[in-house]
């Protein structure tokens, strides 16, 4: 018997993760915000990381369970959640899956949506929205805007990127808005100074250094670029209403300007996602003439971004990057 969550649906972003988390958490009124505050707020709004030749693996490397947990801590949500690579012959897999259908049936009989990695052929975060041991099958929702196929249990975790991956939304408890606010710049400026452990990866300054570099050698990934450059320009127009809100609300002291920055930043992102229509992983292709256009609001990117940044941290009291 299908035991179904109505009315979760995926909030409207290219940033599948906080897409999810927004849809299953405004469902289960665990946040009342707008999804540019959850995204601010959490920090996920600031991930920034671009790989050497613009894989679209860029927007979603880095450490799930770590990230996505701080992320929701930081809104004053308990979360809890499982994460494995589901590759063959593993000696565990009926235990691993076993544990991962109690949790979820768990949390959609307690009325919470949980978040989980590729319920469909589409490789981004989505939603399971029910269950049903008879069939066993799970209902989901993705980022398609359709309505998917149920996903098989013993299909959980098989993609062609294959983790299991799934969170789960426990409580929620009182936060402060200033705290939240400083917690969200100061772990935004902390990501932009930091560097990926795989060194083909940058974030920051880095990131758009290897923007330039292969939009000037032109051995980019067409679709990769193109996903980069649409999910990144909704990453920095999310940025940029909830920073234009903070600093509405005089959350620091001397925040008018890096948040009058960040409007410039997201137009000119849009302007080059603009450029490089998104037309999925088989027909995108991007236009030779259109790549100095893209380079050219980079390379103003960086500079106001790197000098935002700059502001950010003065108006935190952090020390300078050396």
């Amino acid at each position: 018997m299908l035991k179904q969550l109505n009315g979760i649906a995926m909030g409207k972003t290219w940033l599948s993760y906080p897409a999810s988390a927004f849809g299953a958490l405004s469902h289960a009124r665990m946040w009342e915000g707008s999804l540019e505050d959850l995204a601010g707020f959490s920090g996920l709004a600031f991930h920034f990381t671009v790989h050497e030749s613009a894989c679209p693996s860029s927007t979603s490397v880095y450490d799930w369970q770590n990230v996505h947990f701080q992320a929701m801590d930081r809104i004053g949500v308990y979360t809890d959640g499982l994460l494995a690579v589901n590759q063959p012959g593993l000696n565990t897999s009926a235990a691993l899956l076993t544990d991962a259908l109690a949790r979820i049936r768990e949390s959609i009989d307690e009325g919470r949506g949980v978040v989980v990695w590729a319920p469909t052929p589409v490789l981004e975060f989505g939603i399971v929205t029910g269950y049903d041991d008879e069939e066993r099958i799970l209902s989901v929702v993705d980022c398609s805007g359709g309505d998917p196929d149920p996903l098989l249990y013993d299909n959980l975790g098989r993609s062609e990127v294959p983790f299991l991956y799934l969170q789960r939304f426990r409580s929620r408890t009182g936060t402060d808005r200033e705290k939240m606010y400083r917690d969200a710049l100061a772990g935004g400026v902390l990501l932009w100074r930091s560097d990926p452990p795989d060194r083909r990866y940058g974030n920051g300054t880095r990131a758009y250094d290897n923007l330039l570099r292969t939009l000037k050698a032109g051995d980019y990934n067409p679709f990769g670029l193109s996903y980069c450059l649409q999910v990144f320009a909704d990453a920095k127009r999310l940025l940029s209403v909830f920073l234009g809100k903070a600093a509405a609300e005089e959350a620091l002291p001397g925040f008018t300007d890096a948040a009058g920055r960040f409007e410039r930043i997201a137009a000119l992102w849009r302007a080059a996602a603009d450029a490089a229509p998104f037309r999925g992983p088989k027909n995108t292709t991007i236009d030779p003439e259109r790549a100095p256009l893209i380079a050219k609001n980079m390379k103003e990117c960086k500079k106001l971004e790197s000098e935002g940044m700059a502001e950010i941290a003065a108006a935190l009291g952090m020390e300078a990057a050396e």
